[in-house]
């Protein structure tokens, strides 16, 4: 689910598999830590790897802000060996992940030299 808005107290979640062809009508709305699923259901079959992903993305977003000087292609294909996993699930693709640890970078970097300019300034 990606966060769709939020109004007040609620905040209101939609389904993730959106395109141009598949565009799923299913949401939840949150109010503190309670979750209700609301009327319209998931119109595709549940994504098995959707953990698998999400550990994978987190884990190369972590490895990028510690292993600087590593390209971002080794540090993908590091993290891709270490959850290789039989199934044949549908895992990130290698160019996707790359742009997301340089993305990582560079917003670290952004935020470095704002912080050393205001270090400055004091």
């Amino acid at each position: 689910m990606h966060l769709q808005v939020s109004k007040g107290n609620f905040t209101y979640w939609r389904c993730s598999k959106r395109s141009k062809s598949l565009h799923c009508p299913a949401t939840v709305s949150q109010k503190g830590s309670e979750f209700k699923l609301n009327s319209r259901e998931h119109i595709h079959q549940a994504d098995k790897a959707a953990l698998t992903k999400v550990l994978i993305r987190k884990e190369v977003k972590l490895t990028s802000l510690e292993a600087v000087h590593c390209p971002a292609r080794r540090i993908v294909e590091d993290v891709m060996l270490g959850h290789n996993e039989p199934g044949g699930h549908e895992l990130p693709k290698l160019e996707n992940l790359k742009r997301l640890a340089n993305k990582v970078r560079a917003a670290k970097q952004t935020s470095d030299r704002q912080n050393h300019g205001r270090l400055i300034l004091k």
